[in-house]
């Protein structure tokens, strides 16, 4: 017996591929050595969001500027890179693409690819030559956690434990405006600490699809069972206040489901009944085979 094919895994886009050959059967990628080098050359912080093939590594600057170049990305292409902080945005908003495209990402004032500062703003417009960078707006551990306590201290200023909240800003809208990063947070903040308020901020914001409150629907469902416990109250209290006359005139009430005289329920008799009608179909079903 023939060994079966070793599958193999597309170092692009990550297709896997049962059987072997020297091209994927996905991206087209070819896996020989030569390829594999002149990739890593083109490699890059910056993405294009591209539905028919999400898995594509990044690209240099020089590439994105070759593709704005030859047509390939426009104004409304969505992309993302160092100067987005990761966030997805439009090419026409994205400092150090969007003058390759026609706009200036401050104003949004037609400007050639050629400008160095928009005319209409004086925003000015800088190459982004890195090539190793994400451009995170909290690049190490230190301003990541400095970060985070900022954070923490915020929810507990407004009571929010981190469902009810806003949708997080857009990084790259704040730098539209002002043309810079946005400002740094506090370091002598409250120190994080497990189980702390907003220490989960991340996993919260993937999981909810909307800015919804958690917090707002515990509370509405809070303030439900408390309507329905006064109701009850009130309900009890109306029955005391009945005169006995009337407590005895009305006839007592069978429980939900049981019959006249603790018979079987309507529904017992339902399947009764069912049972008894699949049992005659057969039967009649068999007579007939005979």
């Amino acid at each position: 017996m023939a060994d079966s094919p070793t599958p193999v895994l597309c170092p692009y886009c990550g297709h896997l591929q049962k059987k072997g050959g020297g091209r994927c059967e996905e991206c087209n990628g070819l896996f020989e050595p030569l390829s594999r080098y002149a990739t890593q050359i083109a490699m890059g912080p910056w993405q294009v969001r591209d539905p028919k093939r999400p898995f594509q590594p990044g690209r240099s600057y020089e590439v994105l500027k070759k593709q704005i170049a030859a047509g390939r990305i426009g104004p409304h292409t969505v992309i993302r890179g160092p100067t987005t902080h990761q966030f997805w945005a439009l090419a026409r908003h994205v400092p150090g693409v969007s003058h390759l495209v026609g706009y200036c990402h401050a104003c949004d004032a037609e400007v050639g690819p050629e400008v160095r500062r928009c005319p209409s703003c004086g925003q000015r417009f800088r190459e982004v030559p890195q090539r190793n960078e994400l451009g995170l707006q909290f690049p190490t551990r230190e301003k990541a956690e400095a970060a985070q306590r900022a954070l923490d201290r915020k929810l507990a200023e407004t009571g929010d434990s981190g469902g009810n909240r806003e949708a997080p800003p857009d990084p790259a809208a704040s730098e539209r405006a002002t043309g810079q990063g946005g400002d740094q947070p506090r370091a002598d903040a409250t120190p994080a600490g497990a189980g702390v308020p907003g220490a989960d901020l991340l996993d919260q914001v993937l999981e909810s699809s909307q800015p919804a409150s958690r917090a707002a629907t515990a509370q509405t469902e809070r303030a439900s069972e408390t309507g329905q416990t006064r109701e009850a109250a009130k309900g009890t209290e109306t029955e005391a206040d009945a005169s006995p006359a009337a407590a005895a005139s009305e006839p007592e009430r069978p429980a939900p489901g049981a019959g006249s005289q603790g018979g079987l329920g309507a529904g017992t008799w339902l399947l009764i009944v069912i049972n008894v009608l699949l049992a005659l179909a057969a039967t009649a079903y068999l007579i007939l085979r005979l």
